[in-house]
């Protein structure tokens, strides 16, 4: 933490004016300095922590770009999406005819969204449709995740001393913009811009 506040820095899914985000992940090394095998518990310490802070920055990748992905395909712009009527058939109470309108909004939300991702859901029962709709938030956050992550990158790491007095290893992952259409280019083989 120490470090992060020398730079400047905020880890934890927060984004900084240019667009970067921050984890990290310290981890003691197991064994004292005057062991032999000390040299390869440290690598194993870096290995732990690399793999923990990627982890970590994937789930937080998957949560933001699921979110995003289903607010775009949820959003509702249309010009009466404050207004509720409240009619009912005779004989309904109250109650049952909110149900049924929630219902009836949600199936066409629903049909909403399909629509927006190109998909063909008319002749198809409501259950099928969400899964359909299921499976094209899935394979999108999915695409969109696997683009940022290409873009993380390490940022720096380094033997420290925790609170215990003992050997610990950081690794400190950054992702950018920047860093990710560097490697979106080596990717698709294309000189950076």
């Amino acid at each position: 933490k120490a470090y992060l506040k020398e730079k400047n820095l905020r880890a934890g899914g927060t984004t900084n004016a240019r667009g970067k985000v921050i984890f990290y992940k310290v981890i003691d090394v197991d064994g004292n300095k005057a062991s032999s095998d000390f040299f390869r518990q440290v690598e194993l310490a870096y290995e732990k922590a690399y793999l923990s802070a990627l982890k970590d920055f994937s789930n937080f990748l998957v949560n933001k770009t699921s979110s995003e992905i289903s607010s775009e395909f949820f959003n509702d712009d249309s010009s009466n999406t404050g207004e509720f009527k409240n009619e009912k058939a005779e004989g309904v109470s109250k109650i049952q005819a909110i149900g049924e309108k929630i219902l009836a909004l949600s199936e066409a939300h629903l049909d909403q969204a399909l629509q927006k991702a190109g998909v063909e859901y008319s002749s198809r029962p409501k259950d099928e449709k969400t899964r359909l709709l299921n499976d094209v938030l899935i394979a999108r956050t999915k695409s969109a995740t696997s683009i940022q992550m290409s873009g993380i990158t390490i940022l720096d790491n380094f033997i420290t001393v925790n609170e215990d007095g003992k050997a610990a290893v950081a690794v400190v992952l950054m992702q950018s913009p920047v860093t990710q259409d560097l490697a979106l280019c080596l990717k698709n083989r294309v000189p950076p811009n």
